[in-house]
């Protein structure tokens, strides 16, 4: 078992019991939809706002993928009208697999939370008109007060088994080849109406952009297709957006050299945390209070698919949830962190990323609940030096778990 306490300032004798309650524990999760996605957003203005909803460390499909910077969004402003179409747009990009699509604005960033998974598929971003658009979706029968909109996009490897094209119209997509099919009524659920494109793609990846659309609940039936109209229309100008281009070349990392590791204190008074990280580590420039991103080496998402990660390569990530949407807990260990209940959970990678090894942990606080997930890439040749960077790994982790404090 592994793990740590984050109470230094308790007895010795306590420290050193937690601690080995911690540094023994283990997982398999591994975390995917840490997506390295250029996106662009306005900061909103101080104080922060509430933070985004669940990160679910550990919890996508695939394999490891760089977490998106999901900055927190400020109050949106009121729906459109049905004749409306949203004024501003952003162009969101993710270079490591070559994709550029544009969402309005005004939308939430829910990827971390977001409840529906593709088999074999990285979840590059979810967008939506609500924040609570997971937690609507989550529910046995869904009721959506002023409609819901939400678009995905999925990232697929080449070699992926292409999906059900049965009725699909073939168009073209960036000079792509690519299918689009519009469902409705039962097959569309949870939503009313849905539209997914297919991308063929690159050498290298394949692409699905899925929208929803469920008009208000209760609205009458002139009112249900004014909203769906609404719909068509946005998707049709999402289409317009889709840019694909062939991945850029591995880029070599240089390993990091092992040494004696110094320690620095990250902390946010808004969110009522503090901890410590390798004061050598680089931060996400796009870092916000509430999430957080860290690297041992310049290179803050993952490479390429087919590129592997450099040797020695960690990566930390850290995010604040809602009380009332913590992450998956299911096969983590409960602990103590800080004072607090805990769960931490550990494991190789499997069959889908076997270079990697990770930790997680989760803190419920008495305001926030603050997940941590580390990441470590293994050299696949040398089984001695896996053990030593798996060793080096955990104690990484086992610092930063004890040394983190929440404020009262």
């Amino acid at each position: 078992m592994f793990g740590c306490n984050g109470c230094n300032h308790k007895a010795q004798q306590e420290k050193v019991n937690m601690r080995g309650k911690i540094c023994f524990f283990l997982l398999g999760l591994l975390s995917l939809g840490i997506a390295g996605c250029g996106i662009s957003v306005r900061s909103p203005a101080a104080p922060p706002p509430t933070p985004t909803d669940a990160l679910a460390l550990g919890a996508q499909p695939s394999e490891l993928h760089g977490a998106s910077p999901v900055h927190p969004q400020g109050t949106p402003t009121p729906f459109p009208q049905p004749a409306d179409m949203p004024a501003e747009w952003l162009y969101v990009s993710d270079p490591t697999y070559g994709i550029s699509w544009k969402a309005p604005s005004n939308w939430y960033w829910i990827q971390e939370s977001w409840p529906i998974s593709m088999p074999g598929a990285v979840l590059l971003s979810a967008v939506a008109t609500e924040k609570d658009a997971a937690h609507l979706l989550s529910s046995p029968q869904p009721v959506f007060p002023t409609g819901l909109m939400a678009l995905t996009v999925y990232a697929m490897r080449a070699e992926a088994p292409l999906p059900d094209l049965h009725e699909a119209q073939l168009i073209t997509v960036s000079g792509q080849t690519a299918w689009v099919r519009e469902v409705e009524g039962s097959a569309a659920m949870p939503f009313t109406w849905q539209a997914t494109l297919f991308i063929y793609g690159t050498s290298a990846s394949r692409y699905t952009l899925s929208f929803g659309c469920a008009p208000p609940t209760g609205a009458d039936e002139a009112g249900r297709a004014r909203f769906q109209t609404l719909c068509r229309q946005i998707w049709a100008h999402i289409l317009k957006g889709v840019a694909i281009k062939e991945k850029n070349p591995c880029v070599p990392v240089p390993t990091p050299t092992p040494g004696p590791i110094t320690w620095r204190r990250v902390h946010s008074d808004w969110y009522r945390y503090s901890f410590e990280v390798p004061s050598g580590w680089y931060e996400d420039p796009h870092s916000t209070p509430d999430r957080r991103r860290f690297s041992s080496a310049p290179l803050l998402s993952e490479p390429s698919p087919g590129c592997p990660p450099p040797n020695r390569w960690m990566k930390l990530d850290f995010g604040v949830l809602p009380l009332e949407h913590p992450p998956d807990l299911t096969g983590m260990t409960p602990i103590t962190i800080a004072g607090r209940p805990a769960w931490v959970s550990s494991g190789e990678g499997g069959e889908s990323a076997p270079s990697l090894f990770t930790f997680s942990a989760h803190i419920s606080g008495p305001r926030y609940g603050y997940s941590l997930w580390l990441g470590c890439a293994l050299s696949q040749e040398d089984q001695s030096d896996r053990e030593t960077l798996i060793a080096e790994c955990k104690d990484v982790m086992t610092h930063i778990l004890e040394s983190f404090r929440i404020f009262p």
